[in-house]
């Protein structure tokens, strides 16, 4: 993923906490995707426009991980996303 890309949640997104998660439903398709609290805590950030950048460094900030594993493991979690059409690119 381009780190410089903006992401945001999509406006037809609606969350609900879980049992130390959450859950992620596209209100328009019907798609539902269920978030540990990890990738709640990403989607969270993306709440608000968000460079994919800024987004890894806040993500950096609040957990103890390698830099490469949490970068792949977003990447994947953000491309999921996206394909769900629970986040989106902003222009």
């Amino acid at each position: 993923m381009d780190k410089t890309v903006v992401l945001r949640a999509s406006q037809s997104a609606a969350t609900c906490d879980l049992d130390g998660g959450k859950a992620v439903m596209d209100l328009t398709s019907g798609v539902y995707f269920k978030l540990n609290s990890t990738a709640s805590f990403f989607f969270s950030i993306l709440e608000q426009p968000t460079s994919y950048l800024s987004a890894l460094a806040q993500m950096q900030d609040h957990f103890d991980v390698d830099s490469e594993v949490l970068k792949m493991d977003c990447d994947v979690l953000a491309n999921e996303l996206l394909e769900k059409g629970l986040i989106v690119i902003e222009s």
